[in-house]
């Protein structure tokens, strides 16, 4: 009998543990988000390289057999820009941990890029091929735009550490957009500027060495127009004729400058700083 209420009191004294054992299984806790503005650890600094699709839709010359000028006809076609490059810094705002070595967050960057359009006055030949025009006219636009996008995270930039060598991302969100496109070296015609928000989603793969150094992709869709042009640009073009964006595909080389002072050092350190009751598997 006295055997058998031992065991009733520690069945009972094992189950009121449990609560505090479950709460203990992670204790990395998420700050308030916006505290992590000031947490250096967290900030990131990247190159891009970027393209834009597009449709142009406009009046272009057309050329006979002989190649002399046959009149002009309306076209709509795809259009491509240079690749284009610019910059980006920003940082990740923990929401909630999801598991022990992911959480939920919402990424905030500020990005510049910079983009050309050429050949702006091509002619159609005879044979309904588009063949650019002497001299050319093009075009450069300007974008400034900042993506907030709410994301999954997982591994060594998820949780701040150096030990986990791998981490990945996966995101969605929206991206407010200005941006101000320009004939080249074409007075007398202003710029077209314009503001808009495009839906976007991004995908991130990082590895730790020696700081955190990650790549992104990050694609946004959404009619944007970059061009109106009503009027001749000189002996160039007759116009008129637009430009509307319809995808933007920018991957970035990002380097989490401040990664080199999170708090565990190093694979062969098998101590998990989060949680002192367990090893990180």
């Amino acid at each position: 009998m006295i055997i058998f209420k031992s065991m009733k009191k520690s069945l009972l004294l094992l189950l009121l543990c449990m609560p505090a054992v479950g709460f203990s299984q992670y204790l990395y806790t998420v700050a308030p988000m916006f505290s992590y503005f000031k947490d250096a650890d967290r900030w990131e600094i990247g190159g891009n390289g970027a393209i834009m699709m597009s449709q142009y839709f406009g009046t272009m010359p057309t050329l006979n057999q002989s190649g002399g000028f046959k009149g002009d006809t309306t076209i709509k076609r795809s259009i491509m820009s240079q690749p284009g490059f610019g910059g980006t810094i920003g940082l990740s705002l923990p929401v909630a941990r999801i598991g022990h070595i992911s959480m939920a967050a919402v990424s905030v960057h500020l990005m510049f890029n910079s983009y050309i359009w050429q050949d702006l006055n091509s002619e159609l030949t005879a044979g309904n091929t588009v063949m650019a025009e002497k001299p050319a006219l093009d075009a450069t636009t300007t974008q400034i735009c900042l993506p907030v996008s709410f994301d999954y995270k997982i591994g060594t930039d998820a949780i701040c550490t150096k030990r986990l060598p791998f981490g990945a991302s996966v995101g969605a969100g929206l991206m407010p957009e200005f941006s101000m496109t320009a004939l080249n070296g074409v007075n007398g015609i202003n710029a077209t500027n314009n503001l808009t928000v495009s839906p976007f989603f991004k995908l991130e793969g990082a590895v730790f060495a020696g700081i955190c150094i990650k790549l992104r992709v990050q694609v946004s869709y959404g009619d944007l127009n970059l061009m109106t042009i009503k009027q001749p640009v000189g002996s160039l073009t007759d116009g008129p004729f637009s430009i509307t964006g319809n995808a933007n595909v920018i991957g970035t080389l990002i380097l989490m400058p401040f990664s080199g002072k999170w708090g565990e050092t190093g694979w062969w350190n098998t101590h998990d700083t989060y949680n002192p009751y367990d090893k990180l598997n």
